[in-house]
């Protein structure tokens, strides 16, 4: 199975960090490559959503369906397993530290695999990476056009304590 592995600091309440990250009927206006969002189900433990894709890569052709189960710990863990889509396993892993500085620092990992061989899976490991870090370059915008700024000191991690006012999702 393939990882990538990234880290990021954001200037940001946890809380809204995850809030945004869970914001999920608004990522066909954040991200270009995701046309539609549907939640198939929705419990107080887990949500199951399809996400319609517009991405084109090696073994990924064209316009595809992605069925994932995502589950959180507000506001310090998001797990996403894909139930089915092009990949046969998908898992993504967001854990939101408060370092003592302020802020939020995540540590992002995904676990992929094609179904098609070793060799299927070395030749989509790099539009895989750039599509992760595009998608993750789009959250860091989409973030610093949303919220505010933490005053640099550590303190209460509350959800909307940070929005811009205004901000639309």
């Amino acid at each position: 199975m393939k990882q990538i592995n990234l880290t990021r600091h954001f200037p940001y309440y946890s809380g809204d960090i995850y809030d945004l990250i869970m914001d999920i009927n608004a990522y066909p206006q954040i991200y270009p490559m995701i046309k539609g969002v549907k939640v198939i189900d929705q419990k107080p433990t887990h949500k199951d959503i399809e996400l319609e894709l517009n991405i084109a890569g090696p073994f990924i052709p064209g316009s595809k369906f992605q069925t994932s189960r995502v589950t959180g710990t507000h506001p310090r863990r998001i797990q996403v397993e894909g139930l089915k889509g092009p990949l046969k396993v998908l898992n993504l892993h967001w854990a939101l530290i408060t370092p003592a500085t302020g802020g939020t620092h995540l540590d992002f990992r995904m676990e992929y695999e094609s179904g098609r061989g070793i060799l299927a899976d070395m030749a989509i490991s790099g539009f895989i990476k750039q599509l992760v870090d595009d998608t993750l370059r789009q959250f860091e915008r989409h973030a610093a056009l949303t919220l505010s700024p933490v005053s640099g000191r550590p303190g209460p991690q509350a959800p909307g304590r940070g929005r811009k006012p205004g901000a639309q999702p």
